[in-house]
């Protein structure tokens, strides 16, 4: 293909036996994926009392989902039609959720955003076994370990729950997770004699895609980008790092002054919004963060480790053992997240499963004795008390039993019907959680009292909150509710207490408590943008 991003000779061919042997768990496992994730879908929705199905994302992803729903309604990349505040911080979801807002209808796509992602794990997977092939040819490994090493990769990577949680809730780390994959195969493939540039050319729109999946993911380009100078000193025709570099550098200039004349700001909004904490503040949150963790994945470590010495490709191991530390590390300092899903350090966690998967996969074929016929069983015990200690803190949650925020998203949901039929054009909301609701009222203008999508909330000191162990939550510590509800007044607010901050005494004066179809909400008074006569 024109910019030979490593995508060239995938098919899917190579989810049945990329090695020549084929496997009897490799078709069940896509199976079970999708199986898994169209359950997840249909349970986690809500069904209206009027037979209308409603889709929800992650928050963040939600509020990124209104972007895109302006933007192809002709409102621009905005918020709130008229206003021009960089609310996301995944600017790469905007082309998929641009289509599907585009193709369906409000509350459909959501629904196809989540297929989307869906399909990106399907090709992430496959670009995993593609890459598993041809480092496995490269050492001549043998053809039955290289087929079972795959099978046990795709095993860990379909049951590791953030893996599917943050595919389902529509969030970037899916995408972000198959750019590092092909990144790596990018430059483990070798060239094309006759278009060398090519392939660097392709490295560097990789790049650029990953920076806009997440800003953050330069802890994954510039230990790659460095690894370049190396392999082009080793690796005939030779790598171009300085033709990687300039274009890469040169499209983040561009999204920089794209920024700078559209928002008028340099830095996005979440920028602003996640600095002011302190340094000790941050690295006691980071810790807290990290430390569940290290101890879910103790067992994967500690695997990694051994693969480094017994797995077949140390450099892979040691790469990608790297890698996790790197995003450990990085978590640490940016101060946790609000979310203890690991969605930063997932992609690198992907990067190890392979080389887990060949040791694993050596061991059953060389070191311990078994027959043919109960090797596949040994291979799968082993690897489910792989998937069980990577898992132990989600078990509930892979199993279905609980669905993180459902109850929240069908309250959101209710909320926004309710709204609907109560509000006239002009009215506004005022909410903490900013996705779901807003989203479903796109027609409204909507206040962020956390400042995702306020320059003023986003610009203020954090309070040192305490939440969950953390002190001045990650995107939850800054607010100024005299601001967002005594002065902003929206028509409709979410509550008027957040932390120690309450200004419901004040707030009584201004908004009415009332009940409609069973739902509680505190209204402006006597505002004209309501139908109060809905209420008798």
């Amino acid at each position: 293909m024109g910019l030979s991003l490593s995508l060239e000779n995938l098919s899917f061919r190579t989810l049945s036996a990329t090695t020549g042997h084929r496997t009897p768990i490799r078709l069940p496992l896509f199976v079970g994926l999708f199986v898994w994730s169209f359950l997840y879908l249909y349970k986690s929705s809500y069904l209206s009392p009027d037979g209308v199905r409603y889709y929800s994302l992650f928050d963040d992803a939600m509020i990124t989902l209104r972007y895109a729903w302006h933007w192809v309604h002709g409102y621009g990349l905005v918020w709130n039609p008229g206003e021009r505040v960089e609310g996301y911080s995944h600017p790469f979801m905007l082309l998929p959720m641009a289509a599907a807002s585009l193709l369906f209808s409000l509350t459909r796509a959501p629904y196809a955003v989540q297929l989307i992602n869906l399909g990106a794990l399907t090709l992430a997977a496959v670009v995993a076994l593609r890459l598993m092939h041809f480092v496995a040819s490269e050492r001549n490994f043998p053809a039955k370990q290289v087929s079972w090493a795959q099978d046990i990769f795709l095993f860990l990577f379909f049951t590791y729950y953030p893996v599917l949680f943050w595919t389902v809730s529509g969030m970037e780390t899916t995408w972000l997770t198959l750019l590092l994959l092909l990144a790596v195969q990018n430059l483990l493939l070798p060239l094309h004699p006759a278009y060398p540039w090519r392939r660097d050319l392709g490295l560097a729109v990789l790049f650029f895609l990953m920076w806009l999946c997440r800003a953050d993911s330069l802890i994954y380009i510039v230990p790659l980008g460095l690894s370049l100078f190396w392999i082009s000193y080793n690796q005939w025709p030779r790598r171009r790092p300085a033709l990687v570099w300039g274009v890469f550098l040169f499209c983040v200039l561009g999204q920089f002054l794209f920024r700078r004349m559209y928002y008028g700001e340099w830095m996005p909004n979440a920028y602003y919004l996640n600095a002011g904490l302190g340094w000790g503040d941050r690295l006691s949150n980071g810790f807290r963060y990290v430390w569940p963790f290290l101890g879910t994945m103790a067992f994967p470590f500690l695997l990694g480790i051994v693969s480094i010495v017994n797995g077949g490709f140390p450099v892979l191991s040691l790469v990608s053992l790297v890698f996790v530390g790197i995003a450990v590390s990085y978590q640490i300092l940016a101060g946790g997240d609000p979310w203890p899903l690991w969605r930063t350090m997932v992609p690198a966690v992907t990067l190890m499963l392979i080389p887990i998967g060949f040791l694993l996969s050596r061991l059953a074929f060389e070191w311990i004795p078994t027959s043919e016929k109960r090797r596949p069983y040994f291979l799968l015990f082993i690897a489910t008390l792989v998937s069980l200690s990577m898992n132990q803190k989600f078990l509930n949650e892979l199993i279905l039993k609980e669905l993180p925020g459902k109850q929240l998203s069908a309250r959101f949901i209710q909320t926004a019907i309710a709204l609907n039929d109560l509000l006239k054009p002009g009215a506004s909301v005022g909410v903490f959680s900013s996705g779901t609701l807003p989203y479903y009222l796109p027609h409204l203008r909507a206040m962020d009292f956390l400042g995702r999508t306020d320059r003023h909330i986003a610009k203020l000191p954090p309070h040192r909150v305490a939440h969950d162990g953390l002190v001045g939550v990650p995107g939850r510590s800054k607010y100024d509710l005299r601001y967002s509800v005594l002065q902003l007044k929206p028509t409709y607010v979410e509550h008027v207490k957040w932390f120690e901050e309450d200004v419901s005494k004040e707030a009584s004066t201004l908004y009415w408590p009332m009940a409609y179809r069973g739902m509680s909400m505190l209204l402006l008074k006597d505002s004209p943008v309501v139908f109060w006569e809905r209420f008798h």
